[in-house]
């Protein structure tokens, strides 16, 4: 086989090795990643629960306050009743403390919405909280072992990638700069086994005679079709 085509089946062959660990990596990172962002929404939402219990324990003491004014006025008026002088005066100040009283009914119901409300969300919160911590530690627990593989894979890729220097230092540079260039276009495959007649690179068949300037392996040839270089194994 000539020397230059089995420099660039290797080449070929490694950089597909690179490209399979390079992906690996990507997916490790990306479910670190992924572990990660479903703690910080956890706290996200912990977060807004601990926003809406504030603003709903300042909306019951709100009431409390409405409460205790409502009863001043109550106490106020009771007060107005035993020095009024006619009956339509005593009248007019009982129908303003069954309104004050009515009012005061509505702010204690809406109190104790509030207060059962508030119950719910620190139930909520609870939840949310040993959530977090169960996500968190198994999370540092991926994290660990997931960055034992990544130190792994960094260290086989560096590998990889100085056996590819050994290869391509040693092939010719046109050629070297040309499975570059096909290798870009192609989706990183420039060099592709012929078989049955047929470029398993893009599948399409080649004449007879070019066929057999392939099996002899003597010299590079390319796809017409797709440019890759061709080889043949038998």
């Amino acid at each position: 086989m000539n020397n230059q085509l089995e420099l660039l089946i290797n080449l070929q062959n490694i950089d597909i090795e690179i490209g399979k660990l390079e992906e690996n990596f990507k997916k490790i990172l990306q479910e670190i990643d992924q572990l990660y962002h479903a703690c910080q929404q956890i706290k996200e939402e912990i977060g807004q629960i601990k926003k809406e219990i504030d603003q709903h324990n300042k909306d019951k003491r709100e009431k409390e306050r409405g409460v205790e004014i409502e009863n001043d006025h109550i106490s106020k008026t009771k007060v107005k009743l035993s020095q009024v002088k006619t009956n339509e005066e005593y009248s007019a100040l009982l129908k303003e403390v069954d309104s004050v009283k009515e009012k005061i009914k509505k702010l204690e119901d809406e109190d104790l919405n509030l207060m059962e409300l508030i119950d719910e969300k620190q139930k909520t919160l609870k939840e949310k909280e040993k959530l977090l911590k169960e996500e968190e530690k198994r999370f540092q627990e991926v994290k660990g072992e997931k960055e034992k593989d990544i130190e792994g894979l960094k260290k086989t890729i560096e590998e990889k990638k100085q056996q590819r220097e050994s290869i391509s230092s040693s092939l010719d540079n046109k050629i070297f700069q040309d499975y570059i260039k096909v290798s870009r276009n192609r989706e990183g495959i420039a060099v592709v086994r012929f078989s049955d007649g047929i470029c398993q690179g893009c599948f399409l068949g080649l004449p007879p005679q070019l066929a057999s300037e392939i099996r002899k392996s003597e010299v590079l040839i390319k796809c017409p079709h797709c440019q890759r270089v061709l080889y043949w194994t038998g």
